[in-house]
This record gives C-alpha cells, sequence and structure tokens, in this order.
C-alpha cells in the first residue's frame, strides 16, 4: 500500500478531513492545514453558529493534530490569531504571461476599472463598490470610467447586481459579464487600467496576482492580504472597506496622469515575476514541507 509522508488540507470546516485526519495520526503520517482565509476572524464571523458547532464537533481537534498551519501571507496570519501549532507562511503564484500579452494603463481616453472573480456579495465587497460608484458617478461619467465586474454567479448574486445596477441608474457606467476563461480572461485584464479588490477577507486572492503579472496596478483592501507587499513593490494602492473612502480613490484613479497607472503597472509586473512567480514559491513551498517531514521522523 502506497503511504504518503505529508498531506495538506485546502480549506476548512470539512468533516472529512477531520476523518481522514484521525487515519492519518493514528498512522503516524504529519497533516498540514492551508486554510486559504477560513480561520481569520473576519470568516470565523460569517454564520457564526455553524462555525461554533463545528469547532466544537471535529474542527479544534483537526487543528490540535496538524504539524503546522499554512498561512498564504502574514496578514492571514495575524488575522487568525494563535491556533497553538507551529505556522509556515507561503502564498499563492502565477505563471507570468508573457511581455506581448501585458495590459497598457493610462493608453487609452476612457478608463477601464476592473473586478474579475466570484461574484460573492459580502466576501468580495462588491456591495461596497456598487456604493462607491452610486457615490461619484457624476465624476467617473465625467473621466471617461468605466467599470467591469467580471465572474461566475454565486447563489443569485448576479441577479442582485444586475437589479442593483438598474436601480441605482449606473448602468453606462458598470458593466456586469460572465465568467471568462482563456483568452477571453487574458483579454480582461490586457484592456484594463486598473485592478480593483475590495474585498472584506481573503486568504491570498488570485486574481490580485493575476492582475500585477498583467502589469495592472490594483486598488485593494488590507483584507486581501497582499496590501503591504503591494506597497512596498508600487504596485497599487490601498483602501478601506468604507464606501466613501473607496469612491475618493476611484475619483483619484481617475483623474490620475496617464504616467502614473503606467508606472505602477511596470512596478507590479516587476513584483510578479520577482516574487510570485510558481517556481519560486513551489521551491519555497517544498522547503517547508521537507522540514515537517524530517522532524515527524526523528520523533517517530
Amino acid at each position: 500500500m502506497f503511504l504518503p509522508d505529508l498531506v495538506v488540507f485546502h480549506s476548512t470546516f470539512i468533516p472529512f478531513h477531520a476523518r481522514v485526519a484521525d487515519e492519518l495520526k493514528a498512522r503516524g503520517i504529519p497533516y498540514v492545514i492551508c486554510p486559504h482565509g477560513g480561520m481569520t476572524r473576519e470568516a470565523l464571523a460569517y454564520k457564526p453558529w455553524k462555525k461554533w458547532l463545528g469547532r466544537r464537533s471535529f474542527f479544534d481537534s483537526l487543528v490540535a493534530g496538524c504539524a503546522a498551519i499554512q498561512y498564504l501571507t502574514q496578514g492571514e496570519f495575524e488575522r487568525s490569531g494563535d491556533w497553538g501549532r507551529p505556522v509556515i507562511i507561503v502564498g499563492n503564484g502565477i505563471w507570468p504571461p508573457d511581455e506581448a500579452s501585458l495590459a497598457t494603463p493610462g493608453s487609452q481616453p476612457q478608463r477601464v476599472f476592473l473586478f474579475l472573480g466570484r461574484l460573492h456579495i459580502e466576501h468580495k465587497g462588491l456591495d461596497i463598490l456598487l456604493d462607491a460608484v452610486t457615490r461619484c458617478q457624476a465624476e467617473l461619467r465625467r473621466n471617461y470610467v468605466q467599470v467591469r465586474i467580471v465572474g461566475p454567479d454565486c447563489r443569485g448574486s448576479a441577479a442582485w447586481l444586475s437589479q442593483q445596477i438598474a436601480r441605482r441608474a449606473i448602468g453606462d457606467l458598470v458593466i456586469l459579464k460572465d465568467s471568462v476563461q482563456g483568452e477571453a480572461k487574458s483579454g480582461e485584464f490586457r484592456s484594463a487600467d486598473l485592478f480593483l479588490h475590495v474585498s472584506r477577507t481573503e486568504g491570498h486572492p488570485t486574481a490580485v496576482l493575476e492582475a500585477l503579472s498583467y502589469g495592472l496596478p490594483v486598488l485593494i483592501t488590507s483584507q486581501t492580504n497582499v496590501l503591504p507587499e503591494v506597497l512596498a513593490a508600487g504596485a497599487g494602492w490601498g483602501v478601506t472597506c468604507d464606501s466613501a473612502d473607496v469612491a475618493r480613490e476611484l475619483v483619484r484613479l481617475s483623474r490620475a496622469h496617464p504616467s502614473l497607472l503606467a508606472a505602477t503597472g511596470l512596478a507590479a509586473r516587476h513584483y510578479a515575476v520577482t516574487e510570485l512567480h510558481w517556481n519560486c514559491v513551489a521551491a519555497k513551498t517544498l522547503e517547508k514541507y521537507r522540514q515537517i517531514i524530517r522532524v515527524a521522523r526523528r520523533a517517530a
């Protein structure tokens, strides 16, 4: 029978994982939990009674037996608190597109501000984004800004967004599009001037990493868990989960000189290629896992 040296559980609050973990513990096989934001204070506050029941029935035991918790960013770790287990921090990665496929922010008269991701209203802060656009709609029209919201429906969210866009009379500003893949997805990144991600909670959002790799500057909240790195790289700007603050930033960036968007986009691309490439991320991850396996074998 083949037995693994290490098992990595992705996501949280899945009873099947706890049953597998019991078998692993009986065989002396170490396992790692990668919660993808599911152990942060914000995530635990969502449907709290369900989370409380899950913790009491199986999840705390699952965590107690793990060799380590793998957080995707330092920010996710800090917002998850102390669970009493060793911690490793290694994030997601990307395969950067070639130079011919990059965005050219600031190069066109009309500006496209893009959100691309799952249309989860609460999680992704899409209600905040619509409120912000509503607040500053006159200014966005004057500056020829289009806000594109692209992604798959999530429990009727697309219908809700469509209704809100119509009710607020901002259909000329906000374009809602279905999920895209492949070349169509690449085209959305290439045609944008700014990537928006005003999430209330995240692990390490791949969409933001992809946007950076296309040379798109980003406007993101601290809850995306990549804001410190983005600011340090000069690859974008931060905003709070407050619609008035988001509106102010949308107006400022709608007025920004094209050279600012272009320079920030170049910094975004450099950061993505040098720090987020899957080859680099995979090497870091494998070294962390080898350390866990060595410790487990010494303890056996």
